[in-house]
């Protein structure tokens, strides 16, 4: 974070308290409002604090509703575990299974935070420093997808492996932003819920990455 966008760390304990229950209340309120229902009036009401006590850490809202963002993606990130260098993944015996495995995670990533993670999209749309993080995370995530995937000897040794697993988690991506910000009826009137969604999406992945292997 530069300076510019720093918030003022907490030193005794009382304020480091105080401080992460403002943070818990934000996350709380931009899951069931929105950034729109993220005022600091709001905030102070529901975290039983004062203007002051805010900006004595984060002097502006801006910098606020940052730390707020990094808050929200600490949470989301600490229970995710697309994580190439975790043993887990090597007690897969079959490529379909770590593909599937894979998609899962990044589905579960999306579909269990829907309401923070469309309260964030949405604020990316009109601020420059939180799209740049989330393009970041986004881009940390797919590396995470590809080195896993690009693990399995039989998906490595095809031709344009990258390009191809990465065209797959593009793919993933989309699917699931486009259900998060909009829901299932937005481009079809066919029925699918979102287990169906991620069954599917294993589905097409699996076919498009072992169909390519075979030929």
């Amino acid at each position: 974070m530069g300076a510019a966008t720093a918030v003022r760390p907490p030193r005794q304990a009382r304020t480091r308290a105080t401080w992460q229950r403002i943070l818990d209340v934000g996350l709380e309120i931009l899951e069931q409002d929105g950034y729109a229902g993220l005022t600091i009036p709001a905030l102070c009401a529901r975290a039983g604090v004062t203007p002051p006590t805010i900006y004595a850490r984060a002097p502006s809202k801006e910098i606020l509703l940052l730390a707020i963002y990094d808050h929200a993606i600490e949470r989301i990130t600490r229970v995710d575990t697309l994580d190439p260098d975790d043993a887990r993944w090597r007690t897969f015996e079959s490529t379909e299974q770590v593909i599937a495995e894979a998609v899962r995670v990044v589905a579960g990533i999306w579909l269990r935070n829907a309401r923070l993670l469309r309260a964030l999209v949405y604020r990316s749309g009109v601020d420059a420093e939180t799209f740049a993080r989330g393009s970041q995370h986004s881009i940390d995530l797919g590396r995470r997808f590809r080195a896993l995937l690009l693990a399995r000897p039989e998906l490595a040794g095809s031709a344009q492996a990258a390009e191809r697993i990465d065209v797959c988690f593009r793919m993933v991506y989309a699917a699931l932003v486009q259900r998060v910000m909009f829901g299932e009826g937005f481009e079809s009137d066919l029925p699918l819920a979102d287990e169906a969604l991620q069954r599917a999406l294993v589905e097409v992945v699996s076919g498009y990455l072992i169909g390519e292997v075979g030929r």
